[in-house]
């Protein structure tokens, strides 16, 4: 596409092969009126069919481009991708499997339009997702709030952003990222729209147990400094309680009344030594975040592009590579395939 389009739609895909195409289709007919639009459906290192069809796609519609990662890197860093490569003055980020429902998106566009910078959904009901998750999922949105200070709201990652959060988003240097805490971080003037969630439209979920629990740790570190600080004030109260202890003591030998406390004593250990283990851990966590930045390393590479013939500089090749300079910071494209 040679013009500046007015809206961009990131679409990461992660083994969606059955379902992509009914997806696109979807999402276009409630877009596609809106004015210009660019798709960009990312394929966050599938190893089903997920790239041939996005090739497929994009061969035919010009509005299509499609980035590969190398690796799977997490929807996370796949979202990253996508509004690097969003040139939209408004970016939109929604799901392949479709329980985003498109057809919000003619009234996420009206808030926008209307002045609002940020545009969050939020699940109205949790129902399929069982009564024990539902409520782990907002007591984990409850503590972030209380530790990170930032409220999310329960958001979602369907979100419609302004091309001036857009910017300030890829400008943030860190590699590691959270979209819906950052996002919040960032402020502007947002507006907050409730959805029901709708059945996938085929394949099945992708998250399991351990990468939620991962992403939840890792958001919570990436915004909080407090679980450090809860460690002092627990060896603040274990002084405390040792003081006294002393002192209870003291008072018992001074009367000629103390009694063997082995019991007491051996507990006491036990009970110091844990809270110096998960001291140590929580210390751990923060020093391999530290790492993990340091190494400056890219937070994905894009393997390949697949985009429509005549959007292509050369056209007339079917592999062309492309070096391209390093930033200073953020992910960097190693190598792009033109089909």
């Amino acid at each position: 596409m040679t013009d500046t389009p007015l809206l961009s739609v990131v679409i990461p895909a992660y083994h969606e092969q059955e379902g992509l195409v009914e997806a696109l289709n979807t999402i276009r007919r409630f877009a596609d009126s809106l004015g210009s639009v660019e798709y960009i459906i990312i394929d966050d290192g599938s190893t089903d069919a997920t790239w041939q069809v996005i090739q497929q796609i994009s061969s035919g519609q010009s509005s299509v481009t499609g980035l590969r990662l190398s690796r799977n890197f997490g929807k996370e860093a796949a979202i990253s991708a996508g509004l690097k490569a969003a040139t939209g003055a408004a970016v939109i980020t929604i799901d392949a499997d479709l329980q985003h429902p498109p057809d919000m998106i003619p009234e996420m566009f009206r808030c926008w339009q209307a002045g609002a910078k940020v545009i969050n959904t939020v699940k109205r009901t949790r129902e399929n997702e069982g009564p024990l998750k539902a409520w782990m999922t907002r007591r984990y949105f409850d503590l972030f709030h209380r530790l990170a200070g930032i409220d999310v709201g329960n958001a979602s990652d369907f979100k419609m952003l302004d091309r001036e959060v857009v910017d300030c988003l890829n400008a943030l240097p860190e590699r590691e990222r959270f979209y819906r805490g950052l996002v919040g971080w960032l402020g502007f003037e947002q507006r907050t729209l409730l959805f029901d969630v709708a059945p996938r439209v085929a394949g099945s979920g992708k998250w399991s147990s351990t990468k939620l629990i991962r992403l939840a740790l890792d958001s919570i570190v990436s915004f909080s400094t407090t679980p450090m600080h809860l460690m002092t004030l627990l060896g603040a109260g274990f002084a405390i309680l040792a003081a006294g202890l002393s002192l209870r003591t003291f008072w018992l030998w001074m009367a000629g009344t103390a009694v063997p406390g082995f019991s007491t004593v051996i507990l006491l250990l036990i009970v110091v030594g844990s809270i110096l283990m998960i001291g140590l851990g929580i210390i751990g966590i923060y020093i391999a975040k530290i790492y993990e930045e340091v190494k400056q390393r890219p937070g994905f590479i894009v393997q390949q592009r697949a985009q429509f013939p005549a959007a292509l500089p050369h056209s007339d090749k079917d592999q062309t590579d492309q070096a391209e300079p390093v930033p200073p910071s953020g992910p960097v494209l190693v190598r792009e395939v033109s089909r």
